[in-house]
């Protein structure tokens, strides 16, 4: 019985907090915001019209945020998507769920250095994750759960019961 209290206190120290969202349009528009004044930022400093901003969209996603990488699969009706979140814990990692999209989202900060320490290379990502998934299928929200095990998280979310099409006749 002992064991079980264990495996139960260790599910709860792994476990990321899903939610169910209507939509995340707000959201999403508040990253394009984001990403646009800092593009706009970034034209003032050469002001070059017509020439880099494209080159200014993409330096102000990467400064702005970093994209874990992913794996998707799709087992047993329902989606995985597994992530590398390096050095995060539970509760810096949040996780929207939408009928067809999985939103992840942290705002980590950069990891201390001890005094000191004279940096070479750092190649682990600090900063604002933002990753999107779109799913070929639909989700049940309710259903979702995410943990963080080993530095990666883990989000399952169902597939949602699949609706049914039919024929409305129109009245005259």
């Amino acid at each position: 019985m002992a064991k079980s209290g264990i495996l139960n206190q260790e599910r709860l120290a792994n476990a990321v907090m899903t939610h169910r969202v209507d939509s995340l349009d707000d959201e999403l528009q508040r990253t394009r915001d984001a990403i646009t004044r800092r593009a706009y930022e970034l034209f003032e400093t050469h002001g070059l019209p017509g020439v880099r901003e494209l080159d200014d969209w993409l330096t102000a996603e990467r400064e702005l945020f970093w994209q874990p990488p992913a794996t998707i699969a799709e087992v047993e009706q329902a989606f995985t998507i597994d992530i590398a979140m390096p050095g995060l814990k539970g509760d810096d990692i949040e996780v929207q769920v939408t009928d067809r999209c999985v939103l992840v989202k942290s705002n980590c900060c950069a990891m201390p250095g001890t005094d000191g320490e004279k940096i070479h290379a750092d190649e682990i990502p600090h900063g604002r994750a933002f990753r999107l998934f779109e799913l070929p299928g639909n989700l049940d929200p309710e259903g979702a759960t995410a943990a963080l095990h080993d530095g990666v998280l883990r989000i399952r979310a169902p597939r949602a019961a699949e609706s049914v099409s039919r024929s409305v006749p129109v009245a005259a």
